[in-house]
């Protein structure tokens, strides 16, 4: 009974959110009639609640090239909502394969996605979480560094953070 429901549940909030995808927020970020539009174009996205059919405009520019301003104002990542992909990234790195962390989403948040995608979603989001981590600066221990190990194998430490440590 309690997947059934879950189930429906989720069909009904992807229906609900397709719906605001589709019609409010093209208003709100005021791309529902970009300059130089010439139509509108429907594809599924994963979204946390499973998939969206979204429609929206796109544009062509002189090589003849399409864009969608909705996706890009959207940040979809690999035909996922930011939120999805972000799932998918935290279960590629917390499982000990992309199969696994597919299977994981699947049993824990009702998403179908493959290892393959979840691979190809990480090595996606890896630029941007690489350049995030290198502006990122380094935090002030002003209180000391505290090491907890709980298996006796040591924490491996950085020299830089050992100066005037005994």
């Amino acid at each position: 009974m309690e997947e059934t429901l879950k189930a429906a549940a989720l069909r009904d909030a992807a229906r609900i959110l397709g719906k605001f995808y589709t019609e409010i927020l093209p208003r709100v970020l005021s791309v529902d009639h970009p300059e130089g539009g010439h139509g509108t174009r429907t594809r599924t996205v994963l979204s946390t609640v499973g998939p969206v059919q979204i429609t929206r405009a796109y544009v062509v520019n002189g090589d003849g090239e399409r864009s969608f301003p909705l996706d890009e104002a959207m940040g979809l990542v690999g035909g996922c909502t930011p939120a999805a992909a972000g799932l998918a990234c935290w279960a590629g790195a917390q499982s000990a394969s992309y199969d696994l962390a597919g299977a994981a989403l699947a049993r824990m948040a009702g998403l179908a996605v493959p290892g393959r995608r979840v691979q190809s979603l990480v090595n996606l989001c890896a630029a941007g979480a690489a350049a995030w981590a290198a502006e990122r600066g380094r935090e002030d221990h002003a209180g000391g560094i505290l090491n907890i190990q709980a298996d006796m194998t040591g924490i491996p430490m950085r020299k830089e953070d050992l100066v005037g440590e005994n």
